[in-house]
């Protein structure tokens, strides 16, 4: 396969655009296909001809409707930084909303600091993967513990923006969430 690794593109605008279009196509491939590459780290990304090509398919996940559903709406709470939506999202995704051992406050603040510490980081430190993997922390510890599909959607996330980060370390990833929810949604 003839190419380069996404860390030797050439600067400009097309490694730029390319970035965007890479975490894009991840939040397609996880919440509106329901089927991703479950292993985009750099090594499996080549640049090619202005364009990222992806290797090595032996890793791949799939999600169900009703949690690519649920995906789209704590994207959605992330986008919004809104703690209260996002707790909702979550305690629906896990079937934990009407249980009465919860303390939903507790769990709220905490995942209001979890989104505020990310919100509130550097552009290069703010990316969706690790604030998922926060979340399913705190949901675990308070008894909530996120769908195991999840799981390989949150490492796939989180590898695609450190690839995304080599292509363009001013990428915001939740400007990219904006602009797919309103094309998603609408």
């Amino acid at each position: 396969i003839q190419g380069i690794p996404i860390k030797q593109a050439p600067a400009g605008s097309e490694r730029v655009e390319a970035a965007r279009q890479l975490l894009e196509s991840y939040y397609k491939q996880i919440i509106v296909d329901g089927f991703f590459h479950a292993d985009p780290h750099p090594g499996n990304l080549m640049w090619w001809k202005d364009r990222i090509y992806f290797l090595d398919f032996g890793m791949v996940g799939a999600i169900g409707a009703d949690l690519r559903e649920h995906l789209l709406l704590l994207l959605m709470a992330l986008w919004q930084e809104d703690a209260a939506f996002l707790t909702d999202v979550t305690l629906m995704m896990t079937g934990a909303v009407n249980r009465k051992d919860l303390d939903v406050p507790k769990f709220q603040s905490e995942v209001g600091d979890v989104m505020a510490k990310f919100r509130s980081a550097d552009l290069s430190e703010m990316q969706i993967g690790p604030i998922l993997q926060e979340m399913s922390v705190v949901s675990l510890r308070h008894g909530v513990p996120l769908p195991a599909s999840l799981t390989l959607a949150i490492k796939a996330l989180a590898q695609v923006q450190l690839a995304t980060a080599e292509l363009d370390p001013t990428l915001d990833p939740f400007d990219v969430a904006g602009k797919f929810l309103m094309r998603s949604v609408v």
